[in-house]
């Protein structure tokens, strides 16, 4: 009994930034701070008085898919100009904010998915994400379907645990089908992707502007677990080392 009293009621997620732009104008933050405008400007109802017919505006499930999620914005505006010669697929990008990287996955490690329907483009947003100690708990990562301005691409779903690493990376798959050129556009402040927690408990959320050199750190120490080649259920030990090497770096006198 004394335990379930004293058991955490809520998960707490720590997020680190340091870009301006990010932390003021495109905070990973709940996602009921995202419901789109065209939501909110839809009526209940629709018909003549006799014969009133609800509305999304009505949906439950609607509204709790954004009231128990977190919404992923990128803070860029984003071009991406493909083109097709041949067999073979090119494509070039532009970003608005530096600190907004573009990488990619080749079709090659998908290649019975994609058919050459499209390509891979992977937005890495300079935000790391860290649940607090004594947290463990798996996010679904969707696509933030209704807040769409464009349907030339997808996001890529999938399971994120945060306990083991920190980046936050937008796999998007850019819908090319018979096309020879095209572009697709990313605009700054769009929620790209929700994170629901898999989880009842009540998701808190704390946003930290830190220096370039602490970003860099904090991110070396998660590529170290999340590139690490143990299984996963070996994880934990190697984060107990890295821990301890860390505690021993920071002693400055002998004790002796």
């Amino acid at each position: 009994m004394i335990f379930n009293i004293l058991k955490k009621k809520y998960i707490e997620l720590d997020l680190y930034t340091h870009d301006n732009n990010s932390y003021e104008y495109a905070r990973i933050d709940y996602s009921w701070k995202y419901i789109p405008e065209w939501f909110k400007k839809t009526d209940q109802y629709y018909g003549d008085e006799n014969n009133l017919i609800t509305t999304i505006k009505k949906c439950p499930g609607f509204k709790e898919y954004y009231k128990k999620g977190i919404a992923v914005p990128v803070s860029s505006d984003i071009v991406i100009d493909y083109e097709v010669v041949g067999n073979n697929l090119s494509f070039r990008h532009k970003t608005s904010n530096p600190n907004v990287k573009i990488t990619n996955h080749p079709n090659e490690q998908f290649s019975k998915f994609t058919n050459k329907m499209g390509f891979n483009v992977k937005i890495n947003i300079p935000w790391l994400i860290k649940l607090k100690k004594g947290n463990n708990v798996d996010f679904s990562m969707s696509d933030c379907f209704w807040s769409r301005n464009s349907f030339d691409y997808y996001i890529m779903p999938g399971l994120v645990r945060f306990k083991y690493q920190f980046v936050s990376q937008i796999n998007t798959f850019i819908n090319v089908g018979s096309k020879k050129k095209g572009k697709v556009l990313f605009y700054s402040g769009d929620p790209l992707a929700i994170y629901h927690p898999m989880t009842e408990k009540e998701i808190i959320i704390n946003h930290h502007l830190i220096s370039f050199d602490e970003f860099n750190n904090l991110n070396n120490f998660s590529n170290l677990i999340s590139n690490d080649l143990r299984p996963m259920s070996e994880k934990k030990s190697l984060t107990s080392v890295i821990k301890k090497s860390l505690e021993r770096n920071s002693i400055k006198k002998c004790p002796f």
